[in-house]
């Protein structure tokens, strides 16, 4: 994703990702290890960010233009 934006396209797609801290990982994984409640499944979430904020974000630290145009769905079957 850095080099994607190092590298100045002028693309990005819908949708986005979900951040979780290490440290709170760490942290739901001791918790779980010492609990009574046995073969259970967890999700853990943090932050969501969009690619366009997520490449804009990185842009901005590199001093660069952004990806400012979404990729159409025809685009996307394209590539």
């Amino acid at each position: 994703l850095f080099k994607y934006v190092w590298d100045k396209h002028k693309f990005y797609i819908g949708g986005g990702y979900n951040f979780v801290d290490v440290r709170d990982v760490v942290q739901v994984c001791y918790e779980t290890t010492f609990s009574e409640m046995l073969n259970q499944q967890y999700i853990i979430s943090g932050t969501d960010l969009s690619y366009k904020n997520l490449f804009e974000k990185i842009a901005q630290e590199f001093k660069v233009k952004p990806p400012t145009i979404e990729a159409s769905k025809t685009l996307k079957t394209l590539v």
